[in-house]
């Protein structure tokens, strides 16, 4: 999501040059999401039938266009559309990622993998609004869409030099329907919704605490805007730390027990926030010191849940992998939504609504326990 990083400190200065309202400047970012979301459910399908290689070179062209056509935008219009194509070239990379990790290593090793992108991941999402910032501040805020551009283009002639194909199921799946029917295959499987579900709702509880926490203490604590941003690093500094966790013991026997822990982990954090709303002394500090261990349960959970959602079918690992980030994207955009229906004067009904989510992941965690063993241990 380093797109959406890097251009959201720029949103004011995007309105006032494109003289849009601020309503339509955040209608850019809908519709990234929306595009990006409903794209790895094509992408995925695709991989499996004509391969990760080409899709990813055709994404990451399709990337430096659309990067682009943003930075050339005469109209808000123009820049809306064109971030739908931006949000179609940049999800290749996290759908056919996994697929690529899953086509080459077995299920052991990658899990460790996964847990070791997941931290470049959230490196990425840490230093994105950073370098967003500096941009905005030494340069108009088309200067971000020129960098993006020129980073995927370095990333374009890596793959071209390095990147093998590595599907070797290719070409098996073909047609349409085909691929719808590779789509119900997985919404059949126990151990695949469970993996999927139990990381989506655990997305929904962040969701639900960035969506509802700035009217909380900003509004009614006085946080200051500009130092709201640095409590991301109380939960990046607990998924760094989950995460490396689960890279280091993720190829260890019962290293899936590790998933109900990080949901435990993660509803030990929202229920301190409920009591603290309830029968403590609401303060920045106490809302924000249990972020650590959401990080931390969701950094135990993630990795081993994607590398657990691609092994249910190898032969259709892209169209697998395509499922579970969508479920993570609508999920995340259920959370947010629900944000917009609670009171905010205290953290009690943020923290309800963030321990019902973790309730929803460890129930969606039983799923596993159905999944027949010839499956799940491809």
């Amino acid at each position: 999501m380093v797109a959406i990083h890097v251009y959201t400190p720029v949103l004011p200065a995007v309105a006032a040059d494109l003289r849009a309202t601020d309503a339509q400047v955040q209608l850019s970012i809908m519709v990234f999401m929306l595009s990006f979301a409903l794209s790895q459910l094509i992408l995925g399908p695709l991989s499996d039938r004509f391969g990760r290689r080409p899709l990813v070179i055709a994404g990451l062209i399709l990337y430096v266009g659309a990067n682009v056509l943003c930075a050339l935008a005469p109209t808000i219009e123009w820049l809306i559309a064109a971030r739908a194509v931006q949000a179609l070239g940049a999800s290749t990379g996290g759908v056919l990622g996994r697929a690529i990790v899953r086509d080459v290593w077995d299920r052991g090793e990658m899990a460790s993998l996964m847990g070791k992108l997941q931290i470049a991941q959230v490196l990425g999402a840490a230093s994105a609004p950073i370098i967003g910032s500096f941009i905005a501040a030494w340069f108009d805020w088309t200067a971000g869409f020129w960098f993006l551009s020129l980073f995927a283009g370095v990333q374009l002639v890596l793959a071209f030099r390095l990147l093998p194909e590595t599907n070797r199921y290719r070409g098996t799946r073909t047609g349409f329907f085909s691929m719808m029917k590779d789509f119900g295959t997985l919404l059949r499987s126990p151990g695949y919704l469970g993996n999927c579900l139990s990381t989506g709702f655990l997305n929904a509880m962040y969701f639900t605490f960035f969506s509802a926490a700035p009217f909380l203490l900003i509004d009614r604590l006085g946080l200051s805007p500009d130092r709201f941003g640095f409590i991301m690093m109380v939960a990046i500094g607990g998924s760094l730390t989950g995460a490396w966790i689960s890279s280091r013991y993720a190829a260890r026997p019962r290293a899936r027990l590790m998933m109900p822990l990080g949901v435990l982990v993660a509803l030990s954090g929202a229920m301190i926030i409920l009591y603290v709303g309830l029968f403590g002394e609401t303060t920045v500090s106490s809302v924000v010191a249990p972020l650590a261990l959401l990080g931390l349960g969701n950094g135990l959970l993630s990795p081993l849940a994607a590398a657990g959602a691609v092994s249910v079918q190898p032969r259709i690992a892209g169209t697998a992998s395509a499922g579970f980030g969508f479920v993570l994207l609508m999920l995340g955009a259920a959370g947010a939504l629900a944000a917009t229906q609670m009171s905010h004067d205290t953290p009690v009904d943020m923290a309800l609504g963030m321990v019902g989510f973790c309730l929803l992941a460890l129930l969606s965690l039983v799923l596993l326990r159905l999944e027949p063993r010839t499956e799940t241990s491809s």
